[in-house]
């Protein structure tokens, strides 16, 4: 709250642009012949646009925007556990988890 309120209270608009912008990324590398979904950068798509969606929540106090982290956190977790390790060389980033879990308290 404290840097929303050092950005005049833009931090919101500019985390609502950055949901558009990931939602369109999301979109394009589903469309993706070649299988941009199969690389370790689709989940974290996901993730990112889940911690411009907890800015939302911060700054507009918006409970729908937390369901909305949760729900992006959530897909890429399940993305992460449904590849082999190998494929993606890490498997579910823990961090992840811990995001998910403080979006969920």
């Amino acid at each position: 709250i404290a840097i929303n309120d050092s950005t005049g209270g833009k931090l919101p608009e500019k985390a609502e642009a950055a949901v558009e912008d990931y939602t369109e990324v999301a979109r394009l590398m589903e469309e993706d012949p070649g299988g941009s979904e199969g690389t370790f950068d689709y989940p974290n798509v996901f993730v990112r646009r889940a911690l411009a969606e907890e800015e939302i929540a911060y700054g507009r106090r918006d409970q729908k925007q937390w369901e909305a982290a949760v729900k992006d956190y959530t897909k890429a977790i399940d993305i992460w556990r449904s590849r082999p390790v190998s494929e993606t060389g890490l498997g579910v980033n823990p961090l992840v988890l811990n995001f998910r879990g403080n979006a969920l308290s």
